[in-house]
């Protein structure tokens, strides 16, 4: 599934928090899904664990440190 993270989602991110980062709130829309968490190395969608792709990692060390980032897309297979 493709995901997208859009500049409403940078906006409203909160930095260094694993369930109202971008990228969290951007699968939590677009999944429709509550409970799920995101790091820099797994996004954990209830009790399943996939494994960060690196462009997701990277967009959340670079946001968490407070450097630019724009929008952008993914898969989580």
């Amino acid at each position: 599934m493709k995901i997208y993270v859009n500049r409403r989602h940078i906006r409203d991110g909160v930095r260094a928090n694993v369930i109202s980062c971008p990228i969290a709130m951007a699968l939590t829309e677009q999944l429709g899904v509550g409970n799920l968490k995101v790091s820099d190395c797994e996004i954990v969608l209830g009790k399943t664990r996939f494994t960060c792709p690196t462009r997701v990692a990277r967009f959340i060390c670079k946001f968490d440190a407070g450097e630019p980032v724009k929008p952008f897309a993914f898969f989580l297979r």
